[in-house]
């Protein structure tokens, strides 16, 4: 068996400055074509089947619709609820001491209000009573949340209530409490 190559030879079309291997064709390509040994190249674009649609663009269209209304219904649906949980942050008008209504119906300034609001949540939690089980600390913490006095203080002090709140948040939630040591 023997390996036997074929010749080649380079040259360059003098007429349109193409490469082609003179051992092999008697030209460039298109003087080859020129010559009618090529075919005419497509001036068209092949024919597709039944008006250009493919069997699967009806399908490809369903679940195209089917994602973006079903995207729109679950963005819809969440931004109603973010609405619903955080209208207790935001009082109807008033001032930080200023007697305004909440839109829950929790009367009194807004300090009264976010701290109805944040304990309405910190209690909407089914698992609170199993972390507190766990956490004697986040049992008195919320606990001194029903004492009139304390949440009069707690009224009165913005820094106090964050602080406490904050407390509260990384006990209940430590996986999305930051590495903050400062309070404790």
């Amino acid at each position: 068996m023997s390996d036997s190559v074929p010749e080649v030879r380079i040259e360059t079309c003098e007429r349109h400055g193409l490469k082609f291997n003179a051992a092999a064709q008697p030209g460039c390509v298109r003087c080859r074509r020129e010559a009618g040994n090529l075919p005419e190249g497509r001036k068209q674009p092949p024919a597709r089947g039944d008006a250009g649609s493919s069997p699967t663009l009806g399908a490809q269209m369903a679940l195209t619709a089917t994602l973006v209304f079903g995207t729109g219904f679950l963005f819809f649906t969440a931004h109603q609820r973010m609405v619903r949980d955080f209208t207790g942050l935001v009082a109807l008008g008033g001032s930080e001491t200023g007697s305004t209504t909440h839109a829950t119906g929790v009367s009194g300034s807004r300090a009264e209000q976010e701290i109805a609001w944040r304990v309405e949540m910190i209690e909407g939690d089914p698992y609170l009573d199993e972390k507190m089980d766990a956490d004697p600390e986040l049992r008195r913490l919320v606990e001194s949340l029903h004492d009139p006095d304390f949440r009069e203080e707690l009224a009165r002090d913005p820094e106090l209530r964050r602080r406490h709140f904050d407390a509260i948040d990384r006990r209940l939630y430590p996986e999305l409490a930051p590495d903050d040591s400062t309070f404790r």
